[in-house]
């Protein structure tokens, strides 16, 4: 008798788990990261979603009546991440739709915008090779994201992204150009002596506010254990906290 294939292995969170093996983006530091960090709203949008984690993750953070949106370019995302939801304990409340930001129309408003953008903006990605694509800003610059951000947002309403940390600047200024103020940022290192790697980001449209709050964390002490500060930022979620 033939043995069944093995069923893929699933990213387990205290809440919910992921399959994340269909997706062009898989389950990473970045992604919890930007799920544990983000502010919830009553509606959320989740941009370039792959398998569904960041998109999960702030729903758990909303209240009952929240409602969340996730979008990606790839087919096969999309399919594995309403799958994902579909077995997640808010299945009523959360949908993914195949579809890019810049075709988007749902026809209402939403307070939050989330998004773990593509990085790489040198090389020429495979056309053949989705991954590549997903992660190449190709396919979404950060002036086509906020651009789209903005026509999406209501009335003071969050963009909040992790970007390169040397990307900081860049984001800066096209936000301002179309009317987000900086609000809130997470300067994220490896270990101790290592540089900056990650920022995570939250603009807001509107007004600048007198103080942005500015947080800084490390992700590994010097033995590789993870240090307090991540523990305390997702410890909602990682099921061995």
């Amino acid at each position: 008798m033939k043995e069944g294939k093995k069923k893929p292995d699933l990213f387990r969170l205290k809440q919910f788990s992921i399959s994340h093996h269909a997706s062009t983006l898989k389950v990473g530091t970045d992604s919890l990261l930007l799920g544990a960090w983000a502010t919830s709203g009553k509606r959320m949008l989740d941009v370039g979603t792959g398998c569904g984690i960041v998109a999960l993750m702030a729903t758990q953070q909303g209240d009952d009546s929240s409602q969340t949106d996730a979008i990606d370019i790839h087919e096969q995302s999309v399919q594995e991440a309403n799958a994902n939801f579909k077995n997640s304990p808010w299945s009523h409340r959360i949908k993914a739709f195949h579809c890019s930001i810049q075709d988007f129309n749902p026809g209402y408003s939403y307070d939050v915008i989330l998004c773990n953008p593509p990085f790489f903006t040198a090389g020429n990605p495979s056309d053949k090779h989705p991954r590549a694509a997903a992660r190449h800003s190709l396919t979404l610059d950060i002036e086509g994201l906020v651009t789209h951000a903005r026509r999406l947002l209501g009335g003071e309403g969050s963009l909040i992204t992790i970007l390169p940390f040397d990307q900081k600047e860049n984001i800066d200024n096209v936000c301002s150009a179309h009317g987000f103020s900086f609000h809130a940022g997470l300067w994220f290192k490896s270990k101790e002596d290592k540089p900056w790697s990650r920022i995570l980001t939250k603009y807001v449209i509107g007004k600048k506010p007198e103080y942005p709050i500015i947080q800084h964390l490390t992700h590994y002490t010097e033995n590789m254990k993870w240090t307090e500060a991540y523990k305390a930022l997702t410890g909602d979620f990682h099921v061995m906290l």
